[in-house]
């Protein structure tokens, strides 16, 4: 699990890094981040809808699944970064979307 001062939590920061962040699309994951001052940790949002996953249980699962991705990949975190990550579908293919997000992570990272 992410640590709380690892997680975007409330709605302002959510609107501000939609609002003035970059986007990015990929199979399985819509990205929205914005690149912060020094001193501040990054932050993660993870978001899902009933409309493309469904039920609870496979959106809850889904989310897990990516928190997990998220600390085995702490390195290639990007320095000073508010990051929002959508999920587009279930996480079945869990190779795949590790190396999705890890190519994310670092295109993120080169842009900060």
């Amino acid at each position: 699990m992410l640590p709380l001062n690892f997680r975007l939590k409330k709605a302002v920061d959510f609107r501000r890094v939609y609002r003035r962040g970059r986007h990015s699309r990929g199979f399985f994951f819509d990205i929205a981040y914005l690149i912060k001052t020094p001193e501040q940790p990054t932050r993660f949002g993870v978001v899902t809808t009933t409309k493309l996953i469904g039920r609870a249980t496979k959106r809850n699962l889904a989310k897990r699944i990516l928190r997990g991705l998220l600390i085995k990949n702490q390195n290639n975190w990007p320095p000073r970064a508010d990051i929002i990550i959508k999920i587009k579908r279930e996480l079945e293919d869990k190779k795949r979307a590790a190396e999705e997000l890890d190519e994310i992570l670092k295109r993120i990272k080169r842009d900060g």
